[in-house]
């Protein structure tokens, strides 16, 4: 038996660009609850914190920030109504790949491919499906397959 090596990817900034969904979906967010526009900055400052992984986590301190705070379930319906929308057509469209599909390929023939990710998983396997690499990938772990959630090592 000859095990191959495994290569674990976080999604989010690695395979996949998010700069124009979950953080414009941060920033719509905020800006909806506010009633005025804020600087793009600011949610790029508010990411670059440690323990502000989560989306949600962040476009809750950025109002609390501002004086203003959302029962989280709202808040949550809001984002997701700007980052999924329905059926996908939010800001989800707006993600690309950062690596090669070549490359991706490539590894995955000599290396076990998995992802470990804070996305629910229905949310990963959108843009892996979208950008035809979901088949490179043998597991994924998403938000609900963790007690604890990144950058908690449990995934």
């Amino acid at each position: 038996m000859n095990p191959k090596k495994a290569l674990i990817f976080d999604m989010d900034g690695v395979l996949i660009d998010v700069s124009n969904s979950y953080r414009l979906a941060i920033k719509k967010t905020v800006e909806f609850f506010l009633g005025r526009i804020i600087d793009k900055g600011e949610v790029d400052e508010i990411k670059l914190k440690s323990g502000f992984n989560d989306d949600w986590d962040c476009t809750d301190a950025l109002l609390k920030k501002h004086g203003t705070e959302i029962p989280r379930k709202y808040m949550t319906k809001k984002f997701q109504e700007y980052y999924s929308g329905r059926d996908f057509e939010g800001l989800i469209q707006n993600e690309a790949l950062l690596l090669d599909t070549g490359l991706i390929n490539k590894l995955s023939k000599s290396r076990v491919l998995a992802i470990f990710t804070g996305r629910p998983k229905e949310e990963a396997l959108y843009p892996l499906k979208k950008h035809g690499i979901k088949g490179n990938f043998k597991l994924i772990v998403g938000a609900e397959d963790v007690e604890n959630k990144k950058p908690d090592p449990e995934g």
